[in-house]
């Protein structure tokens, strides 16, 4: 019953590292222009979420 609950346990850790391991990337798609107050707003965002190291990456596609 020991090595049952040890290798339960092996398990679970070894899914944390992986969930924790693996980075979001979000990507925001819009029409206004890389000049537009909008798209300004939004790279604002998507630094401010770089710089806070939260494992997100906000990809941003202007037209």
């Amino acid at each position: 019953m020991n090595f049952k609950l040890t290798a339960t346990v092996a398990a679970a850790a070894l899914c944390v590292v992986t969930l924790a391991a693996n980075a979001t990337e979000l990507r925001l798609s819009h029409q206004w222009s890389d000049k537009d107050v909008r798209h300004q707003v939004a790279q604002m965002i998507a630094d401010d979420v770089a710089a806070a190291n939260v494992d997100l990456d906000i990809k941003i596609f202007p037209t």
